[in-house]
């Protein structure tokens, strides 16, 4: 699967949504009917949870089977019979040679296994090793248990190193805990490990249950020193790093140790977990940059000199993810311990501002301007990154899309050295936008985004998401509807996948916009309402109202009559907002005057934009108002010169349908 999916373009490191897409496109690829088994269950995290969801959501139409099995509480529910004697039994010669163990014995021992095939197995393994019928443990833990004691040192120290290490070990990663470790052959033959299929030189242990019992049955103090010197081995992973520091001091922590060396574990795995925090929202891989982040904090205090970088990161994560309470406190906490730190309170209160428009610190761009010479004086390029892309949104908003092009490419420089890929992305959708709504003819534009995509977009899935949504919208201007569903079905997938909030709104209106342009106004209408719904429930004001604007045209084109509330909401718009929010309601005023009144002004507001979509709606919409009160307007004729020097092949239509009657 890795050298046909995940590394096909030779890229690790992809996020868990990314390689849960990835294994359900593999399995969908398969000629053939597959069954999948998801073992141990009660081990696994709600990350891996929500993959398997994801994968049984994406195969559910597909020849393919999940087994999932598991003990306690799990999210899966599948009840199974015990084995009935006759089962036992055919387990049991599959197991062991029956001739060298009386029938009477035999029945014994499946009696008391009572239909667990784990516990038949692990009896009939101590048979085997020569124990007692009548002593036999009466539950499966402590016949592990039994079986682990029985072990030669040597071989039992090797079991316990190999369980600190995790389920999955390689032999020098066991010799580096140890100077008296025994061969593996012998726990092979015993059934206790079991080398990994495809993986040479890697060994597991044959349950996760026995790993447990290996692990429980080792000292704290033996733990602790143990993780400690895994975490020190030298190209272990930052956040493996950190595991290994935090189980150091958790168990030191709990034997009542409070030394230095306790101490020094608690900083170590708190600064590695910070930094594999980062790391991971970097790439975005939001939710695995939770988890570390929760950890970091966890271990930390506020006068730790890393609290604030660990505080800073899981604000922003948080605030992505939809966790707006806990993220907006998180990022305030952080204002308030900056200090003289210039740079910290910088960055937390412009992705204050940038991630929770309604936080009241102020206007992101406000806040960028502010910033730039603290990033500026630091050479801090992901600071930079930050503010420019906010300073160039802030221009498309005044419908200056010239001047934000070199503002958003001075952003996606500095995002590039800062290997900041949410800061890449968010770039790069605005860069998309401005070829979308700016000067740049249609055919040209999808030229550049195409190239866009091919530079930056095959290590990651959020430049992907955030470039092919504009690029859907300009293949649907064309009139070139396959094109552009293709676009939708490639962004739709990873906005499912990658746990960004702010896509339950934005999805739903890119993908209406394209829906309008090919005249399905029903589809387009539900999605407009999922959208406005969306917005409502996450309190995004600026994307609530770009919605309700566009689902107010696109009942009048559907015949409907638009609720007079939905263009409420005041009219201090910048130019090119203005311009639209002017024509809508123009469209929609029932006082024919009224309407020509507020379509002129609308036009007025497009003038002062380099946009030619701008310009051509603001004249279309004059046009309409013009006709409906009977007023003659050489409108459409205007609407139809900028809509083709855009190449607007939609607009052009409706520009001359109008002019028509």
């Amino acid at each position: 699967m890795l050298r046909t999916g995940l590394l096909h373009d030779g890229t690790p490191g992809r996020s868990p949504e990314s390689t849960y897409a990835a294994t359900a496109a593999m399995l969908r690829g398969l000629d053939r009917p597959v069954a999948l088994l998801f073992d141990d269950l009660q081990w696994a995290d709600q990350m891996l949870l929500d993959g398997i969801a994801h994968v049984a959501t994406a195969l559910e139409k597909d020849r393919v089977l999940l087994l999932c099995s598991g003990r306690v509480e799990t999210t899966v529910d599948l009840a199974l019979a015990p084995l009935s004697t006759v089962e036992a039994h055919e387990l049991a010669a599959g197991l062991l040679e029956l001739q060298l163990h009386g029938p009477d014995l035999l029945t014994r021992v499946i009696e008391r296994a009572e239909g667990n095939p784990l516990y038949l197995e692990q009896l009939l393994a101590m048979l085997e090793e020569g124990a007692d019928a009548d002593e036999l443990p009466a539950t499966v833990n402590a016949v592990l248990a039994a079986r682990i004691d029985a072990l030669r040192p040597a071989e039992r120290t090797t079991l316990c190193a190999a369980a600190v290490i995790g389920r999955q070990f390689v032999p020098a990663r066991v010799e580096a805990l140890s100077d008296t470790v025994a061969p593996l052959a012998e726990l092979v033959r015993r059934g206790l490990i079991e080398p990994v299929r495809g993986q040479d030189g890697c060994y597991r242990f044959s349950s996760g249950l026995l790993r447990e019992v290996t692990y429980r049955g080792i000292s704290k103090r033996r733990r602790a020193d143990w993780h400690e010197r895994l975490a020190d081995t030298p190209g272990t992973g930052i956040a493996t790093e950190g595991h290994h520091f935090e189980q150091a001091y958790l168990h030191r922590h709990e034997l009542g140790l409070r030394d230095e060396r306790t101490e020094i574990l608690r900083s170590r795995a708190a600064l590695a977990l910070t930094e594999a925090a980062r790391t991971a929202l970097a790439r975005a891989d939001l939710s695995w940059s939770a988890d570390l982040g929760q950890r970091a904090l966890r271990l930390s205090t506020k006068d730790d000199l890393w609290w604030k970088a660990a505080a800073q990161s899981l604000g922003e994560t948080w605030l992505a993810t939809g966790r707006t309470v806990d993220g907006d406190q998180l990022l305030r906490e952080v204002m308030a311990a900056a200090g003289d730190d210039q740079r910290a309170y910088a960055h937390a209160k412009l992705q204050l501002a940038a991630l929770h428009p309604e936080s009241g610190v102020g206007s992101a761009a406000e806040i960028a301007t502010e910033a730039l010479p603290v990033f500026q004086a630091a050479q801090d390029n992901l600071g930079l990154a930050r503010a420019y892309v906010r300073l160039g949104q802030e221009q498309q908003t005044l419908g200056s899309y010239r001047k934000a092009d070199d503002l958003l490419e001075a952003a996606l420089q500095h995002s590039v050295v800062a290997k900041a890929a949410p800061e890449r992305a968010t770039a790069l959708g605005a860069i998309g936008i401005s070829l979308w709504q700016g000067p740049t003819p249609a055919t040209e534009a999808v030229r550049q985004c195409q190239d866009l995509l091919v530079r930056y977009g095959s290590d990651h899935d959020i430049v992907v998401l955030t470039l092919n949504y504009p690029l859907a919208n300009l293949f649907a201007l064309q009139g070139l509807d396959t094109e552009a569903q293709e676009c939708l079905n490639t962004a739709n997938r990873f906005a499912r996948d990658l746990g960004y909030a702010e896509a339950a709104a934005f999805v739903p209106l890119f993908t209406a916009g394209v829906e309008a342009l090919a005249g399905r106004w029903e589809k387009a209408e539900m999605l407009l309402r999922e959208a406005i719904a969306q917005c409502q429930a996450t309190g995004n004001a600026g994307l609530l109202i770009n919605a309700s604007r566009d689902l107010a045209r696109v009942l009048v084109r559907n015949g409907k009559r638009p609720d007079p509330t939905l263009l409420d909401g005041g009219d201090d718009f910048p130019p090119a907002e203005a311009a639209d929010h002017l024509g809508a309601r123009a469209i929609t005023e029932t006082d024919a005057r009224l309407a020509v009144q507020l379509a002129r002004a609308a036009v007025a507001a497009a003038e002062t934009t380099d946009s030619p979509i701008t310009r051509a709606t603001a004249y279309l919409d004059l046009a309409q108002a013009c006709r409906s009160a009977g007023v003659p307007s050489t409108a459409a004729k205007r609407a139809a010169e900028w809509f083709g020097r855009k190449g607007h092949v939609v607009g052009c239509q409706a520009a001359a349908a109008i002019g028509a009657v």
